[in-house]
């Protein structure tokens, strides 16, 4: 009896030993390949790819050049180390943290094709309250995506810290071309702004602000006005980046740069962004009034005057009369005969945006040194133009618009009559008809000239 127990025990054991030498053996992996696109149809080469199983991740890859995945040599396998998934576990797989389609299951030893879709939608991260009425998560990826046509590239760190109000959620929408938001005001003096794209990134009117500079690149904008639209307020984007690369930004700031063809902002803060264009107005010519008729000195009777018209015939009783008009003190615009121009305050060169370029190029295109449109953008051939018109007043041809050359931007575009010495005891007539000094009296006071200068001629003309 006591031996036929220990064969049932001898073979019990026999028995027990393979589930107890198996029961942690490694399970064999599944094996993954395939492609990677936006919903779009754009490629996502270069992004990184998670596989999760329970929100664990699993294993991870690169997409590869033409956006596959899974190809020699890297490989792309869930593995099952200790042998406890499931078969029939659900994997989910993300692309730069946003969540792709479709989900599959596991099962050992099988080689798998799977195609991946990326949703050009949001990326959520958990917020948690601050304390001061904020919330605030990390997305610990870095993250680059674009828009579906690729208008908009968006390049955010690891790391990257993102707080809002207290209301947040924690959901960010990826770029996505919109068509609500604030467009830019119309200057005085400027056509209707034209905006070229409107670019959703954050939580619409939410304001976020993050932790680091986030790159935007704007493709083939180079030479746009740039800004952003937030809670019914448009505000325009003026500073430079002092890098392309790495710019210095104070927290919830932004700059702008031209790089090639391309216009890259550097962002602390996510919003709605808006690309445009805006031209000035080109200044009307007047219309002269028409000269009186009638007529003394032998003259005829009335007619018009081209305000083209160049006289060199008056000779004054004493010093030659100019009119040059001097403002005493810093005016908030400048004339021209009376007619408003603009004051130049700010130091401007290549680079600047805003009205105060659009004003200079208009300024100096009027003034017959610049041949291009009016922007709003300082590039080279604006530089070619301020250095020509800095040749014509003698200043230093730096291209740059500084001090010196702003002085003479305010002065306007002042208009002098050459005259000639006194060589006769009676200057008042010469040798001009009445006719002929009736209109130029007329001309006068059409472009609104300054009342002592009408009457300055009118002495000398013997009116």
């Amino acid at each position: 009896m006591r031996y036929k127990l220990h064969v049932v025990t001898i073979i019990a054991g026999m028995i027990a030993l393979p589930s107890l030498a198996f029961a942690n053996a490694p399970g064999i992996p599944e094996q993954f390949y395939g492609t990677v696109k936006y919903d779009s149809g754009v490629t996502a080469s270069g992004s990184i790819i998670n596989a999760l199983i329970n929100g664990v991740v699993v294993a991870t890859t690169a997409v590869q050049n033409g956006g596959n995945y899974g190809s020699s040599p890297s490989l792309f396998f869930i593995p099952d180390a200790d042998g406890t998934l499931v078969a029939g576990s659900t994997i989910t797989f993300t692309v730069n943290g946003v969540v792709a389609s479709p989900t599959t299951t596991f099962a050992n030893a099988i080689l798998t094709h799977l195609d991946l879709t990326v949703p050009s939608a949001s990326i959520i991260i958990t917020p948690t309250t601050n304390g001061d009425g904020t919330k605030s998560g990390v997305q610990t990826n870095a993250i680059t995506t674009t828009t579906n046509d690729g208008a908009l590239i968006v390049a955010m760190p690891a790391n990257l810290t993102i707080s809002g109000p207290s209301g947040w959620n924690g959901t960010v929408t990826l770029p996505t071309a919109t068509t609500t938001y604030i467009a830019p005001p119309t200057s005085s003096g400027f056509n209707v702004p034209s905006v070229t794209s409107a670019i959703e990134i954050g939580a619409g009117d939410t304001p976020l602000t993050l932790s680091q500079a986030v790159k935007l690149t704007f493709t083939g904008q180079a030479g746009k006005l740039i800004g952003w639209s937030q809670a019914g307020t448009f505000h325009q984007i003026t500073a430079t980046c002092d890098s392309a690369t790495s710019p210095t930004l104070a927290a919830g700031a932004d700059c702008a740069k031209d790089v090639g063809s391309d216009l890259v902002v550097w962002t602390k803060h996510f919003t709605t962004f808006l690309t445009y264009t805006q031209t000035a107005i080109p200044a009307s010519t007047p219309t002269p009034a028409p000269s009186s008729g009638g007529g003394g000195g032998g003259g005829g009777g009335g007619g018009s005057i081209s305000t083209t018209a160049t006289v060199n015939t008056i000779t004054p009783p004493v010093t030659p009369v100019v009119a040059v008009i001097t403002p005493a003190t810093t005016p908030t615009q400048g004339t021209v005969l009376g007619a408003a121009t603009y004051n130049f305050a700010k130091n401007l060169s290549v680079g600047s945006r805003g009205d105060d370029v659009t004003a200079l190029q208009q300024f100096l295109s009027n003034n017959k040194f610049f041949s291009g449109s009016a922007t709003g953008y300082f590039g080279q051939l604006t530089k070619t133009a301020v250095i020509a018109f800095q040749k014509a007043r003698g200043i230093a041809p730096v291209g740059n618009v500084g001090p010196l050359t702003r002085a003479e931007l305010n002065k306007g575009v002042v208009t002098t009559t050459e005259v000639a010495p006194q060589t006769s005891s009676n200057p008042t007539h010469s040798s001009l008809t009445s006719a002929q000094a009736s209109a130029i009296m007329g001309l006068l006071q059409a472009f609104g000239a300054d009342a002592t200068v009408i009457a300055n001629v009118r002495a000398a003309l013997g009116q």
